[in-house]
């Protein structure tokens, strides 16, 4: 299954021209209480450096890759890292992911569920890191300023 992955993923970003590939970090150590669960997270890394290595080699493209941890997106994307305090674990993965989609809505990106508002979290960060420009355009202070603006033009009308 690994190989066709493999394959289906080289043939996707060599037809859309992909130059960079984030992929969200899994590790959290308070989640992994057996050697068995933090051998298989450490696995995944490798998996992931595999996987670019075979990418660039065999599609000859050079596909710049950056494993991101969850804190480091929502920070950009939601103005938070984690939850609040004092919210118990499913209160707070629902807190996040309600975070996300209502940071997508106040893009004016639709979205149909979290997963979708946490990818474009992690590409929100991925542009971000690959553009300054449009990193200086993201964050809660940015957006106050735009719907500012967007307030001000409504109100000349």
């Amino acid at each position: 299954m690994m190989w066709r992955w493999l394959e289906e993923v080289g043939n996707l970003l060599v037809e859309k021209r992909v130059t960079h590939l984030f992929l969200e970090s899994t590790f959290a150590p308070d989640h992994h209480e057996t050697l068995t669960q933090k051998i298989g997270q450490y696995s995944l890394f490798g998996l992931a450096d595999m996987a670019c290595y075979l990418l660039n080699k065999k599609h000859g493209n050079k596909i710049d890759f950056a494993v991101i941890s969850a804190g480091q997106w929502r920070s950009l994307f939601l103005g938070a890292e984690k939850a609040p305090p004092g919210l118990v674990k499913h209160q707070r993965r629902k807190w996040l992911k309600d975070k996300a989609i209502t940071a997508c809505h106040s893009r004016g990106w639709i979205v149909e569920d979290n997963d979708a508002a946490d990818a474009l979290g992690i590409l929100t960060f991925g542009v971000s890191a690959i553009d300054p420009r449009f990193a200086t355009q993201q964050g809660p202070l940015f957006r106050r300023a735009e719907t500012a603006a967007d307030n001000e033009r409504r109100d000349l009308k």
